[in-house]
């Protein structure tokens, strides 16, 4: 038989760190490790799970009581393992979308309406009228080239949309009380846009991912249950949680059976005791 050299033979890892990663492998699902309370567990949980083992099985002496104990820590392991597999497919199905998932589902989604498609009960919150109003009135400042007059309109038509737009210029650190102030506000380091000119088109990008989102609602709950599915499949494919939960199995029912057998040893142990210290049956009673 062929047999490699030392040079080719792994024989486990050699420096410090990876002894301790090696070491930490069974906690990467909690199934193989030798504590049977992780962190973030509920020993009491636990304590009940064997109780309901012991009630079930009754066990008598060492043995079956360690038995017991074993069932009980195998099954505290699979539920672990199930806990485990559900958080894993619930973060799994509720990740932001990714490039290759927005093409597949048919439709492109505006930047600013990624946090609608991402989660679609923040649109039961949003006003259609109200961002089509304020939409319509920031497109109008932005027309005519954010003059005075302007916003002096948009506070006298749409009191909403000015005080928003004041109110996120007031959020970048200035002190606006007037439209002259907002028109007058520039940036320290003199950039090309002033805030008035940012704080709108912001405003209307705002607007357009509610309104697309108020609009397009239906689709995106279709979309969004597309690419579950799509996760869902794909996360399926857990072979290793799968594989760890297949060898919690096996070595439940081998527990299990080892139990049974003690168990009936006991049982035909213990007749046997109890025949040997039954009374002799006399003659005569045997007689009659």
């Amino acid at each position: 038989m062929t047999s490699l050299s030392k040079s080719r033979r792994s024989g486990g890892p050699r420096t410090a760190e990876g002894k301790i990663a090696a070491s930490q492998n069974s906690l990467k699902t909690g199934a193989y490790s030798n504590q049977e309370v992780l962190p973030g567990e509920n020993l009491q949980e636990l304590l009940e799970l064997e109780q309901f083992f012991i009630e079930d099985f009754s066990p008598k002496g060492v043995t079956e009581s360690a038995l017991v104990h074993d069932l009980t820590v195998l099954a505290w392991k699979k539920l672990r393992l199930e806990r485990l597999e559900y958080r894993r497919l619930r973060d799994k199905l509720n990740e932001p979308l990714d490039y290759f998932e927005a093409e597949s589902i048919g439709f492109s989604i505006p930047t600013q309406a990624q946090s609608y498609f991402d989660d679609p009960s923040l649109i039961a919150e949003c006003d259609l009228s109200l961002a089509s109003e304020q939409l319509k009135h920031s497109k109008k400042l932005k027309s005519a080239k954010f003059v005075i007059t302007a916003l002096e309109q948009m506070h006298a038509e749409s009191l909403s949309t000015f005080l928003k737009i004041k109110r996120k210029i007031e959020d970048l650190g200035a002190t606006v009380s007037t439209a002259k102030n907002m028109v007058d506000c520039k940036y320290s380091d003199s950039t090309e846009t002033t805030p008035l000119q940012d704080v709108t088109n912001n405003v209307i990008a705002e607007c357009e991912a509610i309104v697309w989102a108020l609009k397009h609602y239906d689709q995106i709950l279709l979309a969004k249950q597309k690419v579950r599915d799509k996760r869902l499949v794909s996360a399926l494919g857990f072979e290793k949680g799968r594989r760890a939960g297949d060898d919690l199995d096996r070595f439940f029912f081998r527990t299990l059976g080892e139990l049974r057998k003690q168990q009936e040893w006991r049982y035909r142990r213990d007749a046997i005791v109890m025949a040997e210290q039954a009374p002799p049956v006399l003659e005569d009673q045997k007689a009659k």
